[in-house]
């Protein structure tokens, strides 16, 4: 049988005292504003600064807004569909790079496939709204 002379120190995260309050005051940090936001939603007065009671008036505006109503429902089925899709391609892509044989352009599709993890969205949102003002489409629910 063996002893052990030294105990090896561990790097988990119950080894740093104090990482629970660090953790907690940085998620607070980084959740606080939103929270602000939310209950300042439901003020009463106009300005943002100044609590004067409780009200569901925004929220009642908001919803009387049949262009605000409209967008919601369209930003509802794009965001359905396009995961659908998503999914759809995701898991064939997935299936196709990881079981399937070894192909000619396999690396140009891990490339395409990592892409988005590289570029930002509102590059790719202005890049393709200038593909779609080039080419005349107007902009619409199915573009």
């Amino acid at each position: 049988m063996m002893i052990r002379l030294f105990k090896r120190k561990g790097l988990g995260v119950q080894d740093f005292p104090g990482f629970g309050g660090f953790s907690f005051l940085f998620y607070l940090y980084l959740y606080a504003p939103i929270l602000v936001l939310v209950v300042f939603s439901f003020n009463a007065n106009q300005s943002a600064t100044v609590w004067s009671g409780f009200s569901l008036d925004w929220y009642r505006a908001a919803f009387a807004n049949q262009a605000l109503r409209q967008a919601a429902g369209n930003s509802l089925l794009i965001a359905v569909c396009a995961s659908m899709a998503a999914t759809a391609i995701a898991t064939l892509a997935a299936l196709g790079t990881s079981r399937g044989a070894k192909f000619k352009g396999l690396q140009l599709s891990m490339g395409a496939i990592m892409l988005p993890l590289v570029l930002p969205e509102i590059v790719v949102g202005v890049a393709t709204l200038a593909l779609f003002s080039t080419l005349g489409l107007s902009l619409a629910t199915a573009t």
